[in-house]
């Protein structure tokens, strides 16, 4: 152990990350990682721990303000580092509209760009348990739900990088009677106009009123 501090805490700090070699055009709204602003980051760290090549502590009711509206009101986690990748366990983030809850989420660059390239160069592995999404603040990742403010419930295993991102086990729940269990592949994100998308439905059910309501 090199270095080991029982608690931490935070408060109104900043985190940013540019990305001047990428030059795509971004769309309002929507959460560029390329020029990443949050602000108002305030909450609590616990059993931090440098060992070797790797970090480990522990987050607890971290609040935070993304640039584009994006609001985290409880994220909580045991996270690693270990050399570039980041590990996180039993994660709860809580925003003004959604609660996620994943056992396991993971990401891993695919080489030295890594993170200066996070749509294409960093690989997502995310164990999702029945979460509450609003599609309004899904709109922060993709614009095609911009205008839409409905509930969408999620569970399943999702991997790849966001440009190629797959689901396997994917259950969405919508509305009153709307299921759909799946696995897919899509290709493309996070311009939908130019994704490429394979979906295998292994079940759909859904009402007219849920149709008419989305």
């Amino acid at each position: 152990t090199l270095v080991s501090i029982s608690d931490i805490n935070i408060y109104d700090a900043s985190y940013r990350l540019i990305n001047r070699r990428d030059t795509t055009q971004r769309r309002t709204g929507v959460i560029n990682f390329s020029d990443l602003k949050v602000t108002g980051i305030t909450g609590n760290m616990e059993d931090f721990l440098v060992c070797n090549d790797s970090v480990y502590f522990k987050i607890k009711n971290i609040g935070f303000n993304e640039s584009t509206g994006l609001t985290a009101k409880d994220f909580s986690t045991s996270l690693t580092i270990k050399t570039d990748s980041l590990f996180f366990r039993d994660v709860k983030c809580i925003t003004d509209s959604s609660v996620i809850m994943a056992p396991s989420i993971k990401l891993i660059p695919l080489d030295s760009v890594g993170f200066a390239d996070f749509i294409n160069r960093v690989k997502l592995d995310i164990e999702l348990s029945q979460s509450g999404v609003s599609t309004s603040e899904l709109s922060h990742f993709a614009a095609v739900f911009k205008g839409i403010d409905e509930m969408l419930f999620a569970s399943g295993h999702f991997y790849g990088t966001i440009s190629e991102f797959n689901g396997r086990k994917a259950e969405i729940k919508y509305g009153s009677s709307t299921r759909l269990k799946c696995d897919f592949d899509l290709s493309g994100l996070p311009q939908i106009e130019n994704t490429y998308a394979f979906i295998e439905v292994n079940e759909l059910r859904t009402s007219a009123e849920d149709i008419e309501r989305f």
